[in-house]
């Protein structure tokens, strides 16, 4: 039996909700129903939400373009990598306007 290009869009579909919310539930019991992975995740929670303040605290002040890609790092590779590239095109970008201060 042929199997056409429509079916199996259908069946990825169909896959991928069902893969998401297992491993959603996977990665929820793994993490937060174990006391020293708790501990560990909330941490990291606490940490995350603190950069996107400081994230959005200095967009607004610096008026930084494409801010949504530190946010889009930080879920994806991590806190560790966004952060570090924030700060980096930060600085850039207060070099590029000349906004130097001197005490």
């Amino acid at each position: 039996m042929k199997t056409t290009v429509r079916q199996c869009k259908k069946e990825i579909i169909a896959w991928f909700p069902a893969t998401l919310v297992a491993t959603c539930q996977a990665l929820y019991i793994g993490t937060f129903c174990k006391r020293h992975f708790f501990f560990f995740a909330t941490d990291f929670l606490i940490s995350c939400l603190i950069f996107w303040v400081f994230l959005f605290q200095e967009v607004r002040k610096h008026h930084i373009k494409h801010w949504w890609i530190y946010i889009f790092a930080t879920l994806t590779v991590g806190l560790s990598f966004a952060f570090p590239l924030f700060l980096y095109f930060r600085q850039k970008t207060i070099d590029g306007k000349g906004n130097y201060r001197y005490s």
